[in-house]
């Protein structure tokens, strides 16, 4: 990507040759490698099996694919803040029985930080951006019950009353609209936790995330 180009304040004396600008562009130091598996079967092992051995062991390292690809989205989304700290939002908690639970709220602000850094929604259409969402933590958000919740947005006219068993579901494939998040949100439990959260001994932080994308 080019370095962003500062805005031109400085006026010119028409016919004037001035200074040229310089453009730079960011660079990013990368290896590429691969990750790969397999597995061994002897004759005897697949004429004596009761099952298909081959097809199930292939399932298998199917799931174990989908658990590398995740681990390895985590693991990029997880070191961003060592980029800029700003983007990792921590809620706050003094003990096991006094922490901060995820919120509509924090989800807005978290929308409008990505704004802020003019990235845009992937979804143009609904103007979303995308998620990811413990269920635990879907739970919390859709538990709340205070002013300008989701329940409490839905529950004001007669469209949004039927959209309430919508947003509570347990298919952890169907995307999920949190009404005026900003975001489609798929559910998983693969995220990262982070036990001892805050230092206290027996709570754990569960991580939610939001991206969207650049402008070319």
């Amino acid at each position: 990507m080019y370095v962003p180009l500062a805005a031109n304040t400085a006026q010119t004396t028409e016919g004037t040759v001035g200074s040229s600008i310089t453009v730079s562009v960011l660079n990013t130091s990368a290896t590429i490698g691969e990750y790969a598996d397999y597995a061994n079967f002897s004759s005897l092992s697949l004429a004596t099996a009761i099952d298909n051995t081959v097809e199930n062991v292939a399932r298998e390292m199917a799931y174990r694919l989908g658990e590398s690809l995740s681990a390895l989205v985590r693991a990029t989304a997880d070191g961003a803040n060592t980029v800029d700290s700003s983007v990792l939002t921590q809620l706050a908690a003094s003990s096991t029985t006094s922490f901060t639970t995820l919120s509509l709220t924090y989800i807005r602000n978290a929308v409008q930080s990505l704004a802020g850094r003019s990235v845009r929604p992937f979804d143009e259409a609904s103007k979303n951006f995308a998620g990811v969402i413990h269920p635990f933590s879907l739970g919390d958000v859709l538990a709340d019950n205070s002013n300008d919740s989701p329940i409490d947005i839905l529950k004001r006219t007669p469209q949004g009353y039927a959209r309430l068993d919508e947003i509570i579901s347990t298919d952890l494939t169907e995307v999920i609209e949190i009404p005026t998040s900003g975001v489609s949100f798929f559910q998983s439990n693969l995220v990262t936790t982070t036990s001892s959260y805050k230092s206290i001994s027996g709570l754990t932080g569960i991580r939610t995330y939001q991206s969207g994308s650049l402008a070319a």
